[in-house]
């Protein structure tokens, strides 16, 4: 994951180029290794190129009056970005080298959300017009969102639906114990109405979230009642805690791995997008007993900080939403249970409430959304949204080359003009792929891309198509990659040299993966041979698998080791004889 993006920027995506390449007649494709014959003589290299040590760091910026106003009269003067390495006390200023001004206030042409490619080709092409109102992802969280506080979003889904113009493009995710694709990104009220009424209405109760401590159905609740078994209580509260522990880790796990996929699936869209997580969320850090011992704390900062800046590189904005509006303490509640110290029971009520809306506004402050909580007007925080989403300000700047070891950077953006409020991410990771990153992270990062991750990747476009193998017991695969969003470093000969990794995970029936393959695929293109894949080709590969028993599917993924983007889509596994698998599986579909 990389907070980066090499030039040239590249707004919108494949040309018609990458889907006709794929309509070759019979003749197969170079093999792997071998480049596309160039269908015209030398030319001279194209005046944009791309260079890996030129990276522009890219802020979508919020700017607001104290009545939440756009201001849309700001210029690049106006602002000043500053950095600072984490562990390090100077802020250095940043010199802007980027200023567009972004407010989209007429109807965009009406959404068509069909990709039309040859028979045969598998793609994760996205659709997508010259400025359009932000995509928008609606993610519906039972996994940690109370039963009671999930009928709220039912209650409010009109509101909700009115708040969302029809010209924005929307999709409506489900995280239950798996991530659901309800409906993929529409701008149809009806489609819409569809999904929130699926959405809100599953069965998607999450995990058990009360502390044991306070649960009058625990077993230790039970046992304190019994004298005689009072020497076995410390043994129970102890095993409950750390099952409640491990509960929170597997929540806490599963709703990161969402938000990381969906970041990824959509982060081929240009420009800025916004994700609704209507959740009650998860505490930032949770405590094994009453006495707060900060050695003794689990805390899921880090892993949120990680995701955060998968989020951020996406240019995605988190808007959590808390569906239960205002609350009060439940031992107030009618009907409620009380158990043992009412005094304690609300401190901890109080801290675990707390601790969940650290780690929402954590999230929102880190990628330039808002946070909204204690409203019973779900439909005024989806207005916020995707108010912030039809107004703001793309600036870029060239940060220190020589400072890409790793750290954290934080951001900070001032502006000489009284009264303006901003929100942007927050920083984001300066890493550099090379010799001092370890092969074994790089793996785990594609293998999790190929075989983990929920959704399809999209910051590579790609396509592919099953060939006819030339070798027994092997299945073949060529695809076409998008040059633009790839990066190619000319050589002091002249030619230009790509960093490519490919992988491949298969998969059985019910979704399950069964083998992974890495391929490295470092190449080197003449300027006749770059000419040609910007023009006419695309990037030509093949990939050869061998046959696997039980596959039905085999994702597909391509990263660029430079920057750290990833492309991926799902394409049936073939089977002997040439005939492609139709057999289902629980993988999202493209």
């Amino acid at each position: 994951m990389y907070s980066v993006r090499n030039l040239p920027l590249v707004v919108g995506l494949a040309c018609p180029v990458l889907l006709s390449s794929m309509n070759f007649a019979q003749g197969s494709p170079p093999a792997a290794g071998q480049h596309a014959p160039a269908t015209q003589p030398a030319a001279p290299a194209p005046e944009v190129i791309f260079h890996t040590a030129t990276r522009l760091v890219t802020i979508e910026v919020v700017a607001r009056d104290h009545d939440r106003h756009p201001l849309t009269d700001l210029t690049k003067d106006d602002f000043h970005v500053f950095e600072q390495i984490a562990g390090k006390k100077e802020k250095n200023e940043q010199k802007i080298a980027v200023f567009r001004r972004v407010t989209i206030s007429q109807p965009a042409a009406p959404y068509d959300d069909t990709v039309r490619v040859p028979p045969g080709v598998f793609t994760n092409l996205l659709t997508t017009q010259k400025d359009p109102f932000p995509p928008t992802v609606i993610l519906i969280d039972g996994l940690n969102t109370e039963p009671a506080a999930q009928l709220q979003v039912h209650a409010h889904m009109l509101k909700m639906l009115a708040s969302i113009p029809q010209d924005v493009p929307a999709a409506v995710f489900l995280l239950g114990h798996n991530l659901t694709m309800v409906q993929n990104f529409t701008t149809d009220p009806k489609r819409l109405k569809q999904a929130l009424q699926k959405a809100s209405g599953a069965n998607s109760n999450g995990l058990a979230q009360m502390d044991p401590r306070d649960d009058p159905e625990a077993l230790s609740a039970f046992v304190e009642n019994i004298p005689s078994a009072s020497h076995i209580l410390p043994a129970i509260q102890r095993f409950e805690r750390e099952t409640y522990g491990s509960e929170m880790d597997l929540r806490v796990s599963k709703t990161l791995d969402a938000l990381r996929s969906i970041a990824r699936h959509i982060a081929g869209y240009p420009g800025r997008k916004n994700l609704l997580w209507v959740s009650s969320s998860f505490p930032i850090a949770i405590s094994p007993d009453d006495d707060f011992d900060l050695d003794q704390m689990k805390n899921y900062a880090p892993q949120m900080q990680e995701v955060a800046a998968a989020l951020g590189d996406a240019n995605v904005a988190v808007y959590p939403i808390d569906p239960a509006g205002v609350q009060v303490s439940s031992v107030f509640s009618a009907g409620f249970n009380r158990r043992g110290d009412m005094g304690r029971a609300i401190s901890r009520e109080d801290l675990q409430r707390t601790s969940q809306q650290q780690s929402m506004k954590f999230l929102a402050d880190q990628t330039g959304g808002q946070v909204c909580v204690n409203n019973n007007d779900l439909g005024d925080c989806v207005k916020r949204a995707v108010d912030d989403g039809s107004s703001f300000y793309e600036i870029g700047y060239y940060p220190d080359a020589s400072a890409w070891n790793g750290e954290f950077h934080k951001i900070s953006i001032r502006t000489s003009q009284t009264a303006v409020r901003l929100t942007y991410r927050q920083g984001y990771y300066a890493r550099r792929e090379g010799a001092g990153d370890q092969k074994k992270a790089k793996y785990e990062e594609l293998q999790r891309a190929g075989c983990t991750d929920l959704l399809t990747a999209t910051s590579i476009t790609m396509g592919a198509r099953i060939l006819s193998s030339d070798s027994p017991g092997t299945i073949k695969y060529v695809l076409v990659i998008d040059p633009n969003a790839v990066v190619a470093t000319p050589t002091p000969q002249g030619d230009y040299h790509l960093a490519l990794q490919l992988g491949a995970c298969t998969f059985d029936h019910a979704g399950k993966p069964l083998r992974f393959m890495q391929i490295p695929r470092d190449r080197t293109l003449t300027a006749a041979e770059y000419v040609s894949a910007h023009a006419e080709n695309g990037l030509l590969d093949t990939l050869t698998l061998p046959q696997n028993t039980g596959a039905t599917e085999v994702r597909l993924v391509v990263k660029d080791t430079v920057t750290g983007r990833i492309g991926s889509l799902n394409i049936p596994f073939a089977q002997p004889g040439g005939a492609a698998a139709s057999a289902k599986t629980n993988l999202v579909p493209q």
